[in-house]
Formats: C-alpha cells, sequence, structure tokens
C-alpha cells in the first residue's frame, strides 16, 4: 500500500474510445483542485494501440485487460480497477466513464457537494435529466463519488453478475443493494457535472440504446 495519503482516485474504465478518453484526461489535467488525486485507467482489451502511450501523455496508472471482458463480465473489469485502488491511502472514490465531457472545475464542484453531505456515503452527478433536484436517491449508475467505508463494505470486490442482452451489467445495482442494506443516503448533486457523448454509441448497452438514448446534458 503506498503511504501517501490522496483525496481521491478517481477510476475509469475505458473501450475502443480513444478520442473520447483523450479528450477527458486533458480536462482532467487542465483542472485546478484543492484536492489531491490519482488518476487509474483500465484499458478493457482496446484495439486502439494509441491507448499504450497515454501513460506518456498524462500522469495516470495505466492497466490493460489482454481481451476485452465485455459487458457479462464488466464485474471483473472493476474488481480490476479496485484491486488496484485498495493500495491507496485515499478518502473518496470518483468513478467516471470515458465518454463523459465533464465540467469545469468537476472535482472541487463535486467533492465539496459530497463533502456537505454528512449522512451521504455516495454522490450521484450524472443523470438523464435537465431538472434540477435536491435530495436523496437510491440508486447509482455510471457517474458517482463515494466514501471509501462503501469500498470496504464490498470488500473492494464485485461478485460475478448476471446479464443479457436487454439489461445492463448489474454492477452499480449490486454496489445500489449493498448501501441499502445497510441503510446508507445517496445524494443527488443538484446540477449535471457531465455530457455524455457516446449515448448514441453504447460499447454494452447497444440493443437498450437503439430502443431508448439516455440523453445526459452537464447544467454547469
Amino acid at each position: 500500500m503506498f503511504d501517501q495519503k490522496i483525496d481521491a482516485i478517481i477510476i475509469i474504465a475505458s473501450f475502443d474510445r480513444y478520442n473520447w478518453l483523450y479528450q477527458l484526461l486533458t480536462n482532467l489535467n487542465n483542472q485546478v483542485s484543492n484536492y489531491s488525486y490519482k488518476i487509474i485507467v483500465l484499458d478493457d482489451g482496446s484495439s486502439d494501440k494509441r491507448y499504450s502511450n497515454l501513460k506518456n501523455i498524462f500522469k495516470i496508472q495505466y492497466i490493460k485487460n489482454r481481451k476485452n471482458q465485455g459487458k457479462c463480465s464488466y464485474w471483473q473489469t472493476i474488481t480490476s480497477i479496485l484491486t488496484e485502488v485498495k493500495k491507496y491511502n485515499f478518502e473518496y472514490l470518483i468513478q467516471i466513464d470515458d465518454d463523459f465531457d465533464i465540467c469545469d472545475n468537476f472535482i472541487n464542484v463535486l467533492l465539496d457537494e459530497h463533502i456537505k453531505q454528512n449522512n451521504a456515503i455516495a454522490t450521484v452527478y450524472s443523470r438523464n435529466t435537465q431538472e434540477k433536484r435536491w435530495g436523496y436517491s437510491d440508486f447509482i449508475d455510471g457517474g458517482f463519488v463515494c466514501n471509501k467505508k462503501l469500498l470496504e463494505l464490498i470488500n473492494y470486490t464485485i461478485p460475478k453478475r448476471k446479464c443479457s442482452s436487454d439489461i445492463g451489467s448489474r454492477v452499480w445495482q449490486y454496489i445500489t443493494t449493498i448501501i441499502n442494506k445497510n441503510k446508507f443516503k445517496i445524494h443527488l448533486h443538484p446540477e449535471i457535472l457531465v455530457t455524455h457523448l457516446g449515448y448514441k454509441d453504447s460499447k454494452m448497452n447497444q440493443e437498450i440504446r437503439i430502443k431508448k438514448n439516455i440523453v445526459i446534458n452537464k447544467t454547469l
């Protein structure tokens, strides 16, 4: 374990979305933050050879799956990232999808809001509505920050999940179940902090997106 204390670990899993990932890492690199953070990128078996050079361009920890795990093994992908996360001394975990266009001052805006919510174990910053909402939700999906305590509850591991073409990977559903079982709160950030660039080009839920696109646009 690394002894140096870090405020937040940022995790990003990516598969064949180099241009969007490059833009995301550029935006993160340009952030002026009050918080210290470490970025871990997992390349889920991408065919684009440019991925391997990202560690030379950005200050990131880069890990790679030999082959794409896909939706039904996404639980393994997230477990691989969390195995790396466990090595660090940190307070918060920020999960970002590789096709998110983050708002200016993203890290400060997100962590400032989450830390104010003393009774919330996680804060969701992405949702498919332009309506501003305060309060609590009972579900997390891609786009959240959580306390280290949540990762300790799941032992930094996602168990094997069942999936099919018409549902998601059920990874975040599992974490949500743990949160609800332990009666913790999930906070909804009053603003939407990201725009979902790839909502029409889902790598895991193509069948679902054909039937219904989920449009997410940042409000900051």
